[in-house]
């Protein structure tokens, strides 16, 4: 099962992780074995778009690692590592560094120690690498931008040092900072480092792997921000049509490429185009929400206000729906509407 994971046959590996879950289940498998395994599941949920499934099996794996904690430290740092990052897949960003900063303390301490465990376990330096990139994943959805930039050319430093070892590390590591550079709006600077990613991942795993379809993604959302929509919408394309066959039409990837390309469109006020693949995003997907809210600006800017009440409703509504009440989407939303409404 992790082996297709790394190959990126992620439909494939979850009915091995299920079938080692009866075998260990059958034959009273330890709350090591079982606490790595569900971490192992959640990963298969987390690839599959299933946030919630994703969420709550990790918190198995926690619950039976706490009980190794002394034994295999490492173990549950790499769960509390994964949860960290399924949170701010859930849009959770603060519980999410959270439950980084605990896999980090862990790390730090093994390697203060000494401590090594078996069991094919990664090297500590590595695992504090990707505890890194989770960290600034967090940090940049709270707008700590500068914190974010430290803990990913942390990461990118020791994905170098530990190329050799687990290239993996080095090429998340390289697109989150990507993503920092973006929200500091050095957009030339982001399109650089994603174009000698699409390369890596194209020489390393191939054109049809997850990692290089998401670098097309990537860049092409680069290229948007430089206002070269042409290069933009062709990456954007090539992503959509990959994911679609791999992955179907509501796999989180693929919303995602087409929420940017109905964004691109929307940019160069080709509306119609726009509304098309907006139109294909489902009916209750957080892209959704956002196209609402766009909708609601434009006829805003155009002292449309019936109509930009009316798609400001209907984004709220959902953002309630799908995010809760109390998520800060939801009140950026009504904060944005009560703004239109003063002007």
């Amino acid at each position: 099962g992790s082996l297709y994971k790394r190959l990126g046959l992620w439909k494939e590996s979850g009915p091995l992780f299920f079938d080692a879950l009866q075998y260990y289940q059958e034959r009273n498998g330890s709350a090591l074995e079982l606490g790595r395994l569900y971490n192992e599941i959640s990963g298969y949920y987390r690839d599959m778009s299933e946030y919630d499934k994703a969420d709550s099996t990790i918190q198995l794996a926690i619950s039976h690692l706490e009980r190794e904690r002394d034994g295999y430290p490492l173990a549950l740092a790499i769960s509390y590592k994964d949860h960290g990052y399924v949170l701010y897949l859930k849009g959770k960003y603060e519980q999410g560094e959270g439950e980084v900063r605990k896999a980090i303390a862990l790390i730090e301490d093994a390697i203060a120690s000494g401590h090594t465990e078996g069991g094919g376990s990664l090297k500590k330096e590595i695992l504090l690498g990707f505890a890194y990139n989770y960290l600034s994943s967090n940090l940049r959805e709270q707008s700590k931008y500068e914190e974010a930039l430290e803990a990913s050319l942390a990461a990118v430093e020791l994905g170098e040092k530990f190329e050799g070892e687990d290239v993996t590390l080095k090429l998340i590591a390289l697109n989150n900072l990507s993503l920092v550079y973006s929200r500091l709006h050095d957009f030339e600077k982001q399109a650089q480092i994603l174009r000698d990613l699409l390369d890596e991942n194209f020489r390393i795993y191939g054109p049809d792997h997850p990692s290089t379809l998401s670098s097309y993604a990537n860049l092409g959302s680069a290229y948007y921000k430089l206002k070269d929509y042409a290069k933009s919408d062709s990456l954007q394309l090539l992503a959509y049509e990959a994911y679609l066959a791999k992955f179907g039409p509501f796999h989180n990837y693929t919303v995602s490429v087409l929420y940017n390309l109905g964004n691109s469109k929307f940019g160069q006020r080709d509306f119609g185009n726009a509304l098309s693949y907006y139109e294909k995003l489902g009916e209750k997907s957080r892209k959704v929400i956002d196209v609402y809210s766009n909708f609601g600006d434009l006829y805003g800017e155009l002292n449309d206000m019936a109509k930009a009440e009316l798609n400001y409703a209907k984004a709220i509504e959902l953002s309630k729906e799908v995010l809760g009440e109390d998520h800060p989407y939801h009140q950026k939303l009504k904060d944005e509407w009560a703004a239109i409404q003063s002007k």
